[in-house]
């Protein structure tokens, strides 16, 4: 039995005919209103830019240069928030900067940056001072923060900064140092006057008399000769015992600080009245101001062994002991309690009262 013949094989179809080569036919379209509906059985292009533009190329990722679409708000690979996107409105770093430089301790920064939260925990904790400096620190890192980083975390443009912006950066950067220096000039100069101002400085110093030895409170002349002082000295030479002009030309030499020539003076009375206390007192003086402590205190000591009730040489040999190195406190106590109670009246009376109260404030010396 034989088998039928095989069908002679079919031929391939012949391939489709192609358009002719060339541009493809475009028609161009009328741009689309943000607020015109698209027409029926249009696609639909789901984002419509502003006037209606569609959305342009692709834009790189402020961080890490991934390209994203312009809609993008955050970068799928860094995270990072693209500025001028979604409805992100950027924050100005100087501001946010002067609000954590200046009213941080408040949160106020933080208000501003839209963190409510850690604004009102720095707001709850403003008494304790801890939210201040940790806002100081967050105002200088804004402060150095690049434009871009800036920018790329808190939304807006990155802005090229301007002469006047940096100068504002640095101004508030050492806002804080400034202050904290202004304080410290303000405790040392405080620390300063006080010291001035109290009749005793540390504890253990001696008291400093409102009254000085005699003489210290004249103001000074010129050294040079008078008509008045040449009528002295023709006094003094006529007659060398003349015991008043030899006392006026030494308070005359004193007044002008030369306390070698007032001293001579005074010496030179004493020499024609040796219990003169007027001018025991005056050479005392004249021996204190030249630093000759044992010199005044043999004058001082004279003048109140010549007149026991003279308030002023029992005032100034306490004003010696107070003030000599090493003090002697009890002596000075004694020398201006008795002049205390020889006159309490008196100003002399009242600064050496003030002098013993401040002299018993004092911590015993050593």
């Amino acid at each position: 039995m034989s088998l039928p013949p095989e069908p002679p094989p079919s031929e391939p179809p012949p391939p489709p005919e192609l358009p002719p080569a060339g541009p493809p036919a475009w028609v161009p379209q009328p741009p689309v209103s943000p607020t015109q509906p698209p027409a029926a059985g249009a696609p639909s292009t789901g984002w419509i830019g502003p006037a209606g533009q569609a959305p342009g190329a692709p834009r790189p990722c402020v961080r890490c240069g991934l390209p994203l679409d312009p809609r993008a708000d955050l970068c799928p690979r860094c995270g990072t928030r693209q500025p001028g996107t979604g409805t992100m409105a950027g924050k100005d770093r100087l501001l946010a900067a002067a609000f954590a430089l200046l009213l941080g301790g408040f949160g106020i920064h933080k208000f501003y940056l839209g963190r409510t939260g850690q604004g009102v925990v720095y707001l709850l904790l403003f008494w304790t001072g801890i939210p201040a400096l940790i806002a100081w620190v967050e105002g200088i890192l804004y402060l150095l923060k690049s434009d871009e980083a800036w920018a790329a975390e808190h939304g807006g443009p990155p802005q090229r900064p301007s002469a006047l912006g940096l100068g504002c950066r640095w101004l508030i950067a050492v806002l804080p140092i400034l202050s904290i220096l202004a304080l410290i000039g303000l405790i040392a100069v405080g620390s300063q006057v006080s010291s001035i101002l109290s009749p005793l400085g540390e504890a253990g110093a001696t008291p400093t008399a409102i009254v000085e030895p005699f003489g210290t409170d004249q103001p000074a002349a010129g050294s040079a000769d008078t008509p008045e002082v040449a009528e002295l000295k023709a006094r003094a030479a006529a007659d060398p015992s003349d015991v008043d002009a030899l006392v006026q030309l030494g308070d005359l030499a004193y007044a002008a600080e030369d306390y070698e020539t007032s001293g001579d003076w005074m010496s030179r009375a004493l020499a024609v009245e040796p219990d003169n206390v007027y001018a025991l007192i005056a050479l005392g003086a004249c021996r204190f101001n030249l630093g000759d402590s044992e010199g005044a205190e043999e004058q001082w000591q004279r003048a109140v062994a010549a007149d026991p009730q003279n308030q002023e040489a029992w005032y100034d040999l306490g004003y010696l002991y107070a003030t000599q190195v090493p003090p002697d406190p009890e002596r000075a106590r004694e020398a201006w309690s008795t002049a205390v109670e020889i006159d309490p009246d008196t100003e002399l009376g009242r600064t050496a009262r003030d002098a013993l109260a401040a002299l018993g404030e004092a911590s015993p010396t050593p």
